[in-house]
């Protein structure tokens, strides 16, 4: 199975002013499409995906987790192997993904969390407040500039995951998506421990 290899992510401007509503009709259009060839193509387990990740120094704090094996090759391939948050009308698209090196017995997992804006929501040329309407890039953006918070680096690895960064990809759609790479932490989720007895 060949990998696709992913650009480190570049900034970008929104596709269109929000405050034209014809333009927002278009786009609204355009991302039902593009969901309906998501859903005729999606992302599955399997799904190889390389990338040229930013490895982060190790936390050296107390009780921090080691930096999760990852060579500092100029490109690492990873297998989608499980979804954790996939399905129409979600923020992202969650999956973890293994990652086997040729010249190491090490496995590593860690959790892609896609943007694709064909699977969240969509704006609503209609809605008193469709100018509102946020892109998947933005928020992909938004999430990886609070990662890189000079702040936060000495929480990562400790209390936030360790942040690979953000990159793009084209789906098996045919359509842009950005990603998180993050460290993987075994565990349930905040929903199933909030639900617990």
């Amino acid at each position: 199975m060949s990998c696709r290899i992913v650009e480190q992510y570049l900034e970008a401007s929104p596709p269109f002013d929000l405050r034209d509503r014809t333009a927002v009709r278009e786009y609204h259009s355009k991302l039902e499409a593009a969901r309906h060839l998501a859903e005729l193509h999606p992302l599955e387990t399997g799904h190889c995906l390389s990338f040229h990740l930013t490895i982060p120094p190790a936390n050296p704090l107390p009780n921090s987790r080691p930096l999760p094996h990852l060579p500092r090759h100029p490109s690492i391939s990873f297998w989608l192997a499980q979804s954790l948050q996939c399905g129409p009308d979600k923020l992202s698209q969650v999956w973890t993904a293994g990652a086997e090196f040729p010249d190491s017995d090490a496995k590593t997992t860690v959790v892609l969390k896609m943007f694709q804006p064909s699977m969240g929501s969509y704006p609503d040329a209609d809605s008193l407040w469709h100018h509102d309407y946020v892109f998947s890039e933005a928020y992909a953006r938004d999430e990886a500039w609070v990662y890189n918070l000079n702040r936060l680096e000495h929480k990562q690895g400790l209390s936030i995951p360790y942040f690979f960064g953000l990159h793009t990809i084209i789906t098996p759609s045919n359509e842009l998506a950005w990603v998180l790479v993050l460290e993987y932490i075994p565990g349930g989720t905040l929903r199933a421990y909030i639900a617990s007895p």
